[in-house]
């Protein structure tokens, strides 16, 4: 699982070749991971804001650790949405259609319907 991710950020720039389906959906479910986590860390950032109003310091070393947390989670998310697009575009080609179908995804039903009917066919070379 992790090697899946790892390939997918080290194939970022790399828009040709093909992608596996279990490379694809294992990146997939990780990236969505990210704004759950953060919505938890700012979950748990309120609650101590809330719990310690007079304990100066454990509130704001607390809070400034999640912030710092917060932000590199963030950056990485940021990061990991770029490498899902040419994930995306491989995964296309390795399903036997042309790369210009990821059009298809921002559009919202007929996105959700594309991402699963064709990426999660089978691959042509499985």
């Amino acid at each position: 699982m992790l090697k899946s991710y790892l390939i997918s950020w080290k194939k970022c720039f790399n828009f040709k070749g093909r992608s596996t389906r279990k490379e694809y959906w294992i990146v997939f479910f990780i990236t969505i991971l990210f704004p759950f986590i953060f919505l938890l860390l700012n979950i748990i950032q309120s609650l101590l804001i809330s719990l310690f109003p007079l304990n100066f310091y454990i509130s704001v070393i607390a809070v400034n650790l999640i912030s710092i947390l917060s932000l590199i989670l963030l950056l990485i998310f940021l990061g990991q949405i770029w490498t899902l697009l040419p994930l995306t575009v491989r995964r296309i080609r390795d399903v036997g259609m042309k790369w210009q179908w990821i059009f298809l995804v921002p559009i919202p039903i007929i996105g959700f319907i594309f991402i699963l009917i064709f990426l999660t066919r089978k691959s042509l070379i499985e």
